[in-house]
């Protein structure tokens, strides 16, 4: 089993990679990140059940619609063709769910713009 698959090896994981690619790290709440498994590349999520794919089409949110749900982050780079990529970030915790997706990685985008907007969300969200 490598690290990232293994609770907290998957949050220095999505760190180093995150690191690697010149993006902050998103604001996962500290008491999900002990939980946060690597479940294949640019994929971490602290509930086994999610799908990367899924979570791009935020399929997750119904669900958040229709009743009460566990806590849990999930973190994810997905998406199809070749400009339609999603950072995806879904962090629910007790009655606050914060789900977004920003552009990054399309042939089309502009790297710095994105990177600017995916940073200001970020810090954003941990003031929440």
């Amino acid at each position: 089993m490598a690290d990232g698959d293994t609770p907290a090896g998957g949050w220095v994981d999505l760190c180093l990679t995150f690191a690697d690619a010149g993006l902050s790290v998103p604001p996962v709440p500290e008491g999900h990140r002990k939980l946060l498994i690597k479940q294949h590349d640019w994929f971490w999520s602290s509930r086994p059940d999610v799908d990367s794919f899924q979570m791009y089409r935020f399929e997750y949110v119904k669900e958040l619609l229709t009743g009460s749900v566990d806590d849990y982050s999930a973190i994810s780079h997905q998406g199809h063709g070749v400009n339609s990529y999603g950072l995806n970030v879904s962090i629910v915790q007790g009655r606050l769910a914060i789900i977004f997706q920003h552009g990054w990685g399309g042939v089309y985008s502009n790297p710095m713009k994105d990177l600017t907007a995916i940073t200001a969300c970020f810090s954003k969200c941990a003031s929440c």
